[in-house]
């Protein structure tokens, strides 16, 4: 699966998540929002590159780096747009904390 937010997207094992006797719609839909837990690999032999679909926004992705998802939930009540927002704030104080 990859799973992108704005021009980065990441891919992301999810052995460990399916489950044959569980529904994953999530799975075959595009542009579902996530919550994803799990540990953020990089892996010697770099995975062939993604073909998307044509109507697919492009995407950056590092091929030597992979999410092995612990944990998939869909989260559609998340603010991307809030979440994104926050995390820029807290880079931007974390780094003129350490500017003095």
């Amino acid at each position: 699966m990859l799973l992108a937010d704005g021009a980065g997207a990441v891919l992301v094992d999810l052995t460990l998540c399916l489950d044959p006797f569980k529904p994953t719609p999530w799975l075959k839909e595009s542009n579902t929002i996530l919550i994803v837990i799990g540990s953020l690999d990089e892996v010697e032999q770099p995975y062939a590159p993604v073909v998307l679909p044509l109507h697919a926004r492009p995407v950056e992705v590092d091929l030597q780096l992979v999410l092995r998802a612990l944990s998939v939930r869909e989260a559609p009540h998340l603010d991307l747009q809030l979440w994104n927002k926050a995390i820029t704030l807290r880079e931007r104080a974390s780094a003129e904390n350490k500017n003095g």
